[in-house]
């Protein structure tokens, strides 16, 4: 009977042991911590505290929230707890019941808006740190330092032509290794059903994406793929400024988010994550493009530094500026054929030390693009380097300050002007909310682009005392981009809106047209391009008036009714002059635009002066003429830029 009692203890002691040792070893996951959870009165109560504080009419609150305006700009339900009736007070509270009238573990749904709460409010502590997500990024992807990153415009895709924003990330990772990683928010644009595109981006919305990369990965496709300059900005912030901005992406990384062109891109995003600082940060009534963002960061004086990662084609396209055709095609020769050794002697000249830069560009670029065997890229590789070292070892290539996004002008723009016509004299009015024109001054970008969203034009005739919408542009983008001897370069122009175009006898009518065209570009001399274009579109007119209205009461002829397909080609001349003038003239052909079945020719004369960064005078001479006919247009106006 003893016997039986004693291994009974030893069992009892056996499964106790056990039961502790099982208990030591569990892992503490967020939702089986022990925290204190609050009473409805309770949570009342730290709400009046916030209330008091006035903490939902922080800035720091509203940008947790993305608010614009008292406007949420996220409507996903698991981010926006009031969305059946949405306010910044009312969020407030629904954070505060969600989180301590909840399961412990939902503090990992919203650690950014706890951290900040805890800061401004007695609240009882969550089990924050045992978040698993919180736990893989702290490890991966360490965040002891943030810059903003800007890659230069582009037209190989809509939403590239604004250029692009993103963070860069970097640190020490939990093996002691220095990483750096890009956190980019975007959407999927690829298709070649540009139409539906743009009105999903610009109208339904589109779904958009957070990426967490290694840095060196967008690095890559940005400056040697696409051929794009990175302009990377240290930002100015404290440990508590990069931790809240740590949570919030955790946050935004569970939510689900929708993308439009104008109102909710990259840039906005990014604006909010800034505005986690504390520092005043401006908003854009017409919406926030990236270069709008990272002159908001310079005025909040977030900025430490800035470093810019140029590419080859872009430091071609300046070298090859500073150098006559001759001088770069005798580069280019040298470096295909190695010889390097002594070309660039007397090593005290400035010409000799443009076309080194310029055969170190060549070589690499030549070598990616396996126009130059292994072999002789090392060659003149260890030639080149020696140069440097031994007779250039204190210049090196800077860039113009007008380049920096800091410095560029304004991209929203209203013009008033006076317009005579085959109708009269007009007062005419512009505004267009993100946008710059061939007639800009266009220097700080890489080539001469043109970029219209929401463009619109109005014009009072002042005999008949008719307004009329004269062009509604939903999208419209024009880039005439030089080619050169690394990588090509194709210019392209798309529309999409309302426009004035000419019927047979070459009265204006109203229709809703797409059109397209493709061509090249040819850098004549630093200051002046020449280019060709060619290309068509439809127009959809309506007969009898609607959306293919006439100007006047004279007799138009037939107007027609449905889809009229037309072709275009086009040859002009950009010409950047003395004392801050530019000059485009063109020539255009259009062949059965409206159904006219015949052709017109329009020659246009474009003269700018640009006053000072932000206002612009434009002078405009424009012939329309075919057979038997022709109509003359003379247009002064003056443009403001902010």
């Amino acid at each position: 009977m003893i016997f039986v009692i004693n291994l009974i203890k030893v069992w009892i002691f056996v499964a106790f042991y056990l039961f502790v040792i099982c208990l030591a070893s569990k892992p503490a996951l967020a939702s089986e911590t022990s925290a204190e959870q609050l009473s409805h009165e309770e949570v009342e109560e730290l709400f009046a505290k916030a209330k008091v504080k006035n903490l939902y009419q922080d800035p720091i609150w509203i940008a947790l929230i993305h608010s614009n305006n008292g406007t949420p700009e996220i409507t996903d339900k698991g981010f926006l707890l009031s969305h059946s009736g949405f306010s910044l007070s009312e969020e407030l509270k629904k954070t505060l019941e969600f989180l301590y009238q909840g399961n412990p573990g939902n503090v990992c749904r919203f650690p950014a808006r706890y951290f900040w709460l805890q800061q401004q409010l007695p609240l009882p502590k969550l089990p924050l740190e045992s978040c698993p997500d919180l736990i893989r990024f702290r490890k991966k992807a360490p965040m002891e330092h943030i810059s903003l990153v800007y890659a230069s415009e582009t037209a190989s895709q809509p939403a590239g032509i604004l250029g692009h924003a993103f963070l860069k990330i970097s640190g020490m990772n939990d093996q002691g290794q220095g990483v750096s990683h890009a956190i980019s928010f975007y959407t999927d644009t690829n298709t070649i059903n540009f139409p539906k595109l743009f009105f999903d981006s610009l109208v339904t919305g589109m779904n958009g994406y957070f990426s967490l990369t290694p840095f060196s990965d967008l690095e890559n496709l940005y400056v040697n793929v696409e051929q794009r300059n990175l302009w990377e900005y240290r930002l100015r912030l404290n440990n508590n400024q990069r931790e809240l901005i740590r949570l919030h992406i955790l946050e935004l990384k569970q939510t689900k988010l929708i993308y439009f062109f104008q109102k909710y891109n990259c840039a906005t995003v990014l604006n909010f994550i800034l505005a986690l600082s504390g520092k005043p940060i401006e908003t854009e009534f017409f919406g926030v493009t990236p270069r709008d963002l990272i002159k908001h960061a310079q005025h909040a004086n977030l900025i430490e530094h800035t470093t810019e990662i140029t590419s080859d084609r872009w430091l071609f396209i300046m070298l090859s500026n500073e150098i006559s055709g001759e001088q770069k095609n005798d580069v280019i020769s040298h470096v295909m054929q190695g010889d390097l050794a002594t070309y660039f002697a007397p090593y005290n000249s400035h010409e000799n030390y443009l076309k080194f830069e310029l055969a170190s560009v060549y070589n690499d670029y030549a070598n990616s693009e396996k126009k130059l065997n292994q072999e002789r890229w090392i060659e003149n590789q260890g030639i080149l380097n020696k140069i440097k070292k031994t007779e250039f070892p204190d210049l090196s290539m800077t860039t113009d300050n007008s380049f920096n996004p800091v410095n560029t002008p304004p991209e929203s723009q209203l013009s008033i002007g006076n317009q005579h016509d085959q109708y009269g004299s007009s007062f005419v009015i512009n505004l267009s909310p993100i946008s710059h024109t061939l007639s800009d001054d266009n220097r700080s970008y890489s080539n001469e682009t043109s970029l219209q969203v929401f463009s619109t034009t109005l014009k009072h005739y002042f005999q008949t005392q008719r307004t009329i919408l004269d062009s509604f542009t939903i999208y419209g983008m024009e880039s005439l981009l030089p080619y050169n001897e690394l990588s090509g370069g194709i210019s392209s122009m798309v529309n999409i809106g309302i426009e004035p175009q000419l019927n047979s006898r070459l009265n204006i009518i109203h229709v809703f047209s797409t059109n397209g065209e493709i061509g090249f570009t040819e850098r004549i001399v630093p200051d002046m391009d020449m280019y060709i274009l060619a290309g068509g579109g439809l127009g959809y007119t309506v007969d009898g008036g609607e959306i293919g209205y006439a100007i006047s009461s004279k007799n138009l002829g037939s107007i027609g009714s449905g889809v009229s397909p037309y072709t275009t080609a086009e040859m002009g001349a950009i010409i950047r002059e003395f004392w801050d003038m530019k000059t485009r003239i063109n020539i255009r052909r259009t062949d059965n635009q409206i159904q006219m079945g015949s052709y017109y020719y329009t020659i246009k004369l474009n003269h700018s002066i640009f006053v000072d960064q932000d206002d612009t005078i434009n002078f405009d001479l424009q012939r329309d003429f075919t057979a038997g006919r022709q109509v003359n247009t003379v247009f002064l106006a003056l443009k403001r830029l902010f």
